[in-house]
């Protein structure tokens, strides 16, 4: 993930805040990563089964994570 280049201290509380929601979007909008979370908010999983569920690779999931 890339970080965000932020101006020296002349950002705001609520500035630096929606930085952070940015980078939260930003890591959230792989579509296979969204297909986690649904799949992580179910129960706990293992990577080969989140391959198995997500339909992806197992290569690709560790990439994702």
């Amino acid at each position: 993930m890339t970080s965000v280049r932020r101006s020296p201290a002349s950002t705001s509380p609520k500035a630096a805040l929606i930085e952070e929601y940015a980078l939260v979007a930003r890591a959230l909008s792989a579509p296979a990563r969204l297909s986690f979370l649904e799949q992580l908010a179910q129960r706990e999983r293992g990577v080969e089964v989140l391959a198995e569920k997500t339909g992806l690779t197992i290569a690709n999931c560790w990439q994702h994570l």
